[in-house]
């Protein structure tokens, strides 16, 4: 109800029931991967994947077949 009190352009949600039921309110719903994604496209930081390997670490599920996807992303970047 906040994003869309304040307008927002983003929702972070990563639950994929609540990304479900938001998805129809308004703003665009994207997950904490997509915005270390921005991030990193922006010039704010210069990797995803060792936050995504830390994330892990501490017990945020994220599949193989993500992690496999951000790697292979990032390669190209680097070369």
């Amino acid at each position: 109800m906040l994003a869309l009190e304040i307008q927002a352009d983003w929702l972070v949600l990563d639950d994929r029931g609540a990304r479900r039921y938001a998805s129809d309110l308004g703003p665009a719903v994207i997950g904490t991967v997509r915005v270390l994604e921005v991030a990193r496209d922006a010039g704010l930081i210069p990797r995803v994947l060792p936050l995504l390997e830390r994330l892990r670490a501490s017990g945020f599920r994220l599949g193989d077949d993500l992690i496999e996807s951000i790697r292979a992303t990032e390669s190209d970047i680097e070369t």
